[in-house]
């Protein structure tokens, strides 16, 4: 967003004025607060969204599972941050508006299992433009499959308590980040 990444050079240069921070890397220091005002402002947005859309508590489930496990397992990235954009806001709709029909059977739990199994395995997705070392890779491997286990423990808990909505969105969540590995391992640079 435009105004993320004039907010990131504002406050760079501020903190670069004040020495805080060494001009030779400006250029770093842009990015990582331009990433996270993004990251911020875009789950602030669905959030919003879903409060729009009568679906506050699944817009919650959706941030809390697709954001954290997309960034740890990588996946296929979209060749501008336009469609990016148009495209997690309308995996979100969909998620939201159209939620796949209700899950209520132990076959959907080992699915899901089986789905985060597959997610750890593949994980991380590295792209053409962003190589990962081995040590980053073993990390960021480890860091999926906490993560999953953190998911499934949440799985168990909506299960428990009969919250089928939002075992219905962390499913769609996991699947589209499934599907979205294999693209990345598919694709010309989403080599491990």
């Amino acid at each position: 967003m435009k105004i993320t990444e004039t907010l990131s050079v504002k406050i760079t240069d501020i903190f670069i004025d004040n020495h805080v921070l060494p001009f030779q890397q400006r250029a770093a220091y842009i990015y990582c607060f331009d990433f996270c005002f993004d990251l911020f402002l875009y789950n602030l947005s669905l959030l919003i969204l879903g409060i729009f859309f009568h679906h506050g508590w699944l817009a919650l489930v959706y941030v809390f599972t697709m954001s954290p496990l997309k960034m740890l397992a990588g996946g296929m990235h979209a060749s501008s941050r336009g469609i990016c954009d148009i495209i997690s806001y309308l995996t979100f709709c969909i998620g939201i508006i159209v939620i796949i029909p209700a899950i209520q059977t132990f076959p959907a739990f080992w699915c899901f299992c089986v789905l985060l199994i597959t997610i750890i395995i593949l994980a991380p997705v590295d792209t053409k433009s962003h190589r990962l070392t081995q040590k980053k890779k073993r990390r960021l491997k480890c860091l999926t499959a906490i993560y999953s286990i953190m998911l499934l423990s949440l799985y168990l808990i909506f299960f428990n308590f009969f919250r089928f909505d939002s075992i219905q969105i962390m499913f769609f969540c996991v699947i589209v980040i499934w599907i979205n590995q294999l693209l990345g391992r598919i694709s010309k640079g989403g080599s491990q």
